[in-house]
C-alpha cells in the first residue's frame, strides 16, 4: 500500500485488508490512512507485517485496533494523535515499535517480551510537552497478571534508562518486584502528574510508602481537583481513605465543596463515623 493512499478520505468507515497486503504503508511510506475522521475500528490480519509511519494519524475517531500474531513492526507516529485510541494490544510478534506511535494511548496490553523501543513509542520528552492536554496524564503497561505505571512526560534520559531496564528482559521478572513500580514516582517532572501517578500505583498495591505521600500531599491535590471540577476524581480519591481528619474538616469548610454534591456527602459520612480517636475514616 502506498504513501498517502487514503489520506484525509473522510467518508471512510471500514477497510478490508484482504489476503494479499503485507504492509501498510510499509516501513519507507507513510500516511496510508491519516485524517480519515469517520474512521472508528481497524482490525489487522495476521499477514500483515509492517504498519508505516504516520499510517492511522489523526484518525481522530479510530477507538477500536485489532492487531494480529505475525505483526512486526509500528512505524513512527502510526497511530499518533488518536485521542480516541486509549488502549492496545501488542503481539508477541511485534519487534520494534518506533516514536510516538502509541502516544495517546494510556493502557497498553504486552506478552512477555516488551518490543525494541518499546517506550520511545508511548512515553514522551518532557522537554517536548507539545500537546497540553495530555501532559499529566499516566500509562499503564500491564500483561494480565503485573502492572508498571509511568508519566507520560518523563526525561529523555529517563526514556532511555526504561528502554535498557527492559531490554531482552520479561516484563514480569522486572514488575513483580514493588519497589521498582513505585521508583516511576522519582520519573514524575509536574506536580499533578506526580498525584494521578501515586493514585494509581495505590490503587494498585496499597503501598505504604506511596500512601504517605498521598497524605502529605492531600490538601494540595483536592484543590487541584476543586479548582479543575473533576468531582469523579475528587470522589474517587476520598474512597481511598487517606485523608486525615484535619484534612477532611477542612475540605468540608471550603465553600466550593458545595458544588460537588457527591463529595460533600462522602465527607459528611465520614467525619459523622468518627469517634475522634482514629485518624483516617472508612467512606
Amino acid at each position: 500500500m502506498k504513501t498517502a493512499h487514503f489520506f484525509c478520505c473522510d467518508e471512510l468507515e471500514s477497510i478490508d485488508f484482504g489476503n494479499s497486503i503485507f504492509s501498510i504503508g510499509g516501513m519507507y511510506s507513510e500516511s496510508a490512512f491519516s485524517y480519515c475522521k469517520s474512521l472508528k475500528q481497524v482490525t489487522l490480519p495476521p499477514q500483515i507485517k509492517d504498519i508505516g509511519e504516520r499510517a492511522f494519524f489523526g484518525c481522530n475517531n479510530l477507538s477500536s485496533v485489532t492487531l494480529n500474531e505475525g505483526l512486526l513492526f509500528i512505524g513512527e507516529s502510526a497511530f499518533s494523535n488518536n485521542k480516541a485510541l486509549t488502549e492496545i494490544n501488542i503481539p508477541a510478534t511485534v519487534q520494534k515499535l518506533a516514536d510516538k506511535c502509541l502516544d495517546r494511548v494510556k493502557r497498553i496490553h504486552v506478552n512477555g517480551y516488551l518490543p525494541k523501543d518499546f517506550f520511545k513509542s508511548c512515553i514522551l520528552n518532557s522537554e517536548d510537552n507539545y500537546s497540553a492536554d495530555n501532559i499529566y496524564d499516566i500509562v499503564e503497561i500491564t500483561d494480565g497478571t503485573y502492572k508498571l505505571f509511568i508519566p507520560r512526560y518523563i526525561a529523555a534520559r529517563d526514556i532511555a534508562k526504561m528502554n535498557d531496564t527492559f531490554y531482552m528482559r520479561k516484563f514480569s521478572d522486572i514488575t513483580s518486584d514493588n519497589k521498582f513500580v513505585e521508583s516511576m514516582l522519582d520519573m514524575a517532572e509536574y506536580t499533578e502528574a506526580k498525584q494521578n501517578l501515586a493514585i494509581a500505583i495505590y490503587k494498585y498495591n496499597n503501598s505504604s510508602s506511596i500512601k504517605t505521600y498521598l497524605r502529605r500531599t492531600a490538601v494540595n491535590l483536592t484543590n487541584r481537583l476543586l479548582d479543575s471540577k473533576k468531582e469523579n476524581e475528587l470522589v474517587d480519591f476520598l474512597k481511598l481513605n487517606i485523608m486525615s481528619l484535619p484534612s477532611m474538616k477542612k475540605l468540608l469548610a471550603d465553600d466550593r465543596i458545595h458544588q460537588f454534591t457527591s463529595a460533600e456527602a462522602y465527607l459528611l459520612n465520614a467525619i459523622s463515623q468518627s469517634d475522634g480517636s482514629s485518624k483516617t475514616f472508612k467512606l
